[in-house]
């Protein structure tokens, strides 16, 4: 009889050893599963943030949501050897690697001085009187030409050879397309000494004031003119929207 309780009580501890086990057992699937659980949502969360900003990018390109454009801003003169070689050799080529993302502001004044002369507006332009000439018909040909990327090759084409300013015009706006006569009529009258002499306003609103020509503004700031006119296309890289950085900017 002894044998047998001594049989039942083992078979009991055995019993409750094997419970105690399969709790254990059971809470520790219950926590590993948890904290499984939480890491693939958290794991989700992030793989579905990443995907909605993915998303966003795509749909405003989709539905044709343009970057803002870096405004490049030039006061220049049409007979300035360095006014010359910026848009020669910097502006032109930097504006066709990205046109989308660039906006022009065409400044052509300079150093000059205006004055009133028998009720009309004069002026004293840095390289003498073809110059002042040349530029009515640069702010005529800004004024009358209203797509940016042909203005641009045609202000290029004429500051490439000024000399002879009406004579350059006429052969540009033949290269290019450009009806010459509202231009030239623009140039011969009022209407280009009001627009050059607004032009002069704009230089003269500059702060600090103009001391180089040319002088150019990134988003109307004049920081930098320096690294601007040595290398523009990698100043601009600076300034393009993030999502929309041109890739050679990353090369």
């Amino acid at each position: 009889m002894m044998m047998l309780r001594s049989t039942i009580k083992a078979n009991r501890s055995k019993i409750l050893f094997i419970l105690i086990c399969a709790i254990i057992f059971i809470v520790y699937k219950s926590l590993f599963s948890a904290d499984n659980t939480r890491l693939k949502t958290e794991t989700s969360d992030d793989s579905s943030l990443k995907f909605k900003e993915d998303s966003f990018v795509q749909t405003q390109n989709q539905r044709g949501i343009k970057p803002k454009p870096v405004t490049i801003s030039i006061f220049y003169e049409c007979l300035c050897p360095d006014s010359r070689s910026f848009f020669l050799h910097h502006l032109l080529p930097s504006y066709e690697r990205a046109p989308h993302l660039i906006d022009l502001e065409f400044i052509p004044y300079g150093k000059a001085k205006t004055f009133i002369e028998d009720g009309k507006y004069k002026f004293s332009c840095q390289h003498g009187s073809v110059e002042c000439y040349g530029n009515k018909i640069h702010a005529c040909s800004i004024a009358k030409v209203y797509d940016q990327t042909t203005l641009l090759e045609l202000l290029s084409c004429m500051i490439n050879d000024n000399m002879i300013p009406e004579e350059r015009g006429v052969q540009c706006c033949a290269d290019h397309g450009v009806d010459w006569k509202p231009i030239q009529e623009c140039a011969a009258s009022s209407e280009g000494e009001l627009l050059l002499k607004e032009h002069g306003e704009t230089t003269d609103l500059l702060r600090p004031p103009v001391s180089f020509i040319p002088t150019i503004l990134l988003n109307k700031s004049q920081r930098d003119q320096r690294a601007i006119l040595k290398n523009l296309w990698k100043e601009l890289c600076k300034l393009f929207p993030k999502e929309s950085i041109p890739e050679e900017c990353l090369t």
